[in-house]
């Protein structure tokens, strides 16, 4: 099968309405975001299962926003190209994963004092992420999703 549209390079992440790093806060508000999301994350049942360690991930993810929201390309630099989803494979996602982490990205955003607009930018930024992570969909009976 050959790639409908070959000289179009495949984007991980999304490219409309560029919410740029500044309106976040600079890496710093990038920071302080990314603390309070993992707050919120080790206290949550859902999700704090998913992370053996949250030191490193919350690291990885600052990285990784900072890069996404135009900084310095620090997580490709350190950990390879942003394939998140092969990243991701190990672990069980569904709807309800992706349901609370979007939640909690937000809401610790919010919390941080972020303006609407902000937050509604970040949302439209990170939702086609968070949905390319599900893995696990029990109503389908293929392989490329989980069947635990």
């Amino acid at each position: 099968m050959t790639d409908p549209a070959p000289d179009r390079p495949r984007r991980e992440h999304p490219e409309p309405e560029r919410l740029e790093l500044e309106r976040l806060g600079g890496e710093d508000g990038i920071a302080r975001w990314v603390t309070r999301f993992y707050e919120k994350v080790a206290r949550d049942p859902g999700l704090a299962p998913l992370f053996a360690d949250l030191e490193r991930a919350r690291s990885k993810q600052q990285d990784y926003f900072v890069e996404l929201f135009g900084g310095p390309r620090r997580y490709s630099e350190r950990h390879g190209p942003p394939f998140l989803r092969y990243k991701h494979r190990a672990f069980r996602i569904g709807q309800p994963e992706r349901d609370a982490w979007m939640r909690l990205a937000l809401e610790a955003l919010r919390e941080m004092g972020a303006e609407e607009a902000v937050v509604a930018a970040a949302e439209r930024t990170l939702a086609p992420i968070a949905d390319a992570m599900i893995n696990y969909r029990p109503d389908r009976q293929d392989a490329y999703y989980f069947q635990r």
